[in-house]
């Protein structure tokens, strides 16, 4: 369900030795350039801490399903008539608002995503409440652009349940998506609320 076409696959390997020059260690990716690839790269790019904003590659997937099937709802709704009664569906004040609605959601994420992700690229050596509060911030986003799909589905009629649609693509790519570990907001919002209230959140990779 969702992702059908990544090819993802579980490999298990036995009494394998790895060298220490292909082990990293990631206390030392914390932030900042104490890993060894420092030596040769020392942009932005490479002081971003690792595990805390981990997530942050992974959610555009869920920002860019919920803006396509935004386009794709918007551009079926602005032709589309009832199959009963012929009225223009974009005329009907329930479509309008729900479509708004889901619109503002994407909005909201997109800000949420891009800002807690600039401040790990502006400030590398971030606290551990500050990186929490930014995990949390990311996985807010991938909930709101879930939400938002399952706002347009909401409102699409039985088109969506037919594989010729795209919007059941869109729905289930976005569901698929915001299972990640990283997108749990339960979790982070845990996590972050925990520090904020003066709580110990053991993590040494953070």
């Amino acid at each position: 369900m969702g992702m059908v076409g990544t090819g993802s696959k579980d490999i298990e390997v036995k009494e394998v030795f790895v060298p220490e020059r292909r082990a990293l260690a990631l206390q030392r990716c914390r932030g900042g350039l104490e890993h060894p690839g420092a030596a040769l790269n020392q942009g932005d790019l490479f002081k971003v801490p690792l595990v805390a904003a981990a997530g942050h590659p992974l959610s555009a997937t869920a920002l860019g399903t919920a803006e396509g099937a935004f386009e794709h709802v918007l551009g079926s709704f602005k032709t589309r008539v009832g199959t009963y009664t012929g009225a223009k569906v974009s005329d009907f004040q329930a479509v309008q608002i729900k479509l708004a609605r889901a619109r503002c959601l994407i909005d909201s994420a997109r800000l949420l995503m891009r800002e807690s992700a600039l401040a790990f690229q502006k400030e590398p050596n971030l606290g551990v409440e500050a990186k929490l509060r930014l995990r949390a911030q990311n996985a807010f986003g991938v909930a709101q652009a879930r939400e938002a799909v399952e706002t347009l589905w909401s409102f699409y009629g039985a088109n969506a349940i037919y594989t010729r649609d795209p919007l059941q693509r869109y729905l289930r790519d976005v569901q698929a998506a915001s299972q990640h570990f990283s997108f749990n907001f339960d979790i982070a919002g845990s996590a972050f609320g925990t520090v904020a209230l003066g709580g110990r959140y053991a993590n040494p990779t953070l």
